[in-house]
């Protein structure tokens, strides 16, 4: 699949594991702890967590309801049906539980920002970090900067990546936002593919025009999407601006975004 719906900055799996990771023991969260679609969604099973959510949904109120249909929500995310994801997530903005906010919100700012839409999608992510704490609050602030970037908004974006840093307990997270602070290179990104052997095909069709405009042979870098799977991303060229970079992104005449280099 295309980099328009894979395209994802951040390490999001896991969005509900303070809650079913057993550290919070009462109310609520501690029923959900022991729900079968919690466990599910823990082990990456995201069809049948989305499947138990959906009936747990269809048979709680209050609390465990708007649990269950979070759960239901970053399912579908997980399985790339965006437009269901949406269905689930947009009611849980208004919880007043500001973890099923937070994640909801940022889980909508992710797909805001696979679609392109940066400057809704920073938004989002920005409400939502302040929702949340510590390394889930980090992992949206540094979404957010990516996509302020990416629309030109570099001062705004840095000051995200600063709070990403502070906010961050884990050391990889924090060594992300520092890269990001640490000065960037733009590439032109043709696509990210969960299959090598698509991102091989991607960049062999790349190669005429991206040699003509002077930029050398794609290349494929190996990464993670927001389930922490291998992912190929294929990029062409290094330029010290954004506007450099889209300026060849038009010379090529294919279709791409502008995004930091990796």
């Amino acid at each position: 699949m295309g980099m328009t719906r894979r395209w994802k900055w951040i390490a999001w799996s896991g969005m509900i594991a303070l809650a079913v990771a057993g550290c919070e023991t009462s109310g609520s969260r501690a029923t959900v702890a022991g729900s079968d679609y919690a466990e599910l969604y823990k082990q990456r099973r995201y069809e049948e967590a989305y499947r138990q959510a959906e009936s747990a949904y269809n048979s709680s109120a209050g609390a465990k309801r708007n649990w269950a249909a979070l759960t239901a929500g970053l399912s579908a995310h997980a399985l790339q049906r965006n437009a269901s994801a949406e269905g689930w997530l947009v009611p849980l903005l208004e919880s007043d539980d500001s973890e099923v906010a937070g994640r909801a919100g940022a889980t909508l700012g992710l797909i805001a920002q696979s679609r392109g839409q940066h400057e809704h999608a920073s938004a989002m992510l920005i409400k939502a970090s302040g929702q949340l704490s510590g390394n889930e609050a980090a992992q949206a602030r540094k979404a957010a900067g990516d996509s302020l970037w990416t629309i030109g908004r570099q001062q705004e974006a840095r000051t995200q990546w600063a709070m990403a840093g502070a906010a961050a307990k884990d050391s990889k997270v924090k060594a992300a936002a520092g890269e990001r602070l640490g000065g960037s290179e733009f590439a032109i990104q043709l696509g990210a593919f969960s299959d090598r052997g698509a991102a091989e095909r991607s960049a062999a069709a790349a190669r005429g025009p991206a040699e003509r405009a002077g930029q050398g042979s794609p290349r494929i870098v190996e990464g993670q999407d927001s389930r922490n799977r291998s992912m190929y991303f294929v990029q062409v060229g290094r330029f010290a601006s954004r506007s450099t970079a889209k300026e060849t992104l038009n010379r090529l005449g294919i279709q791409g975004i502008i995004t930091i280099a990796k």
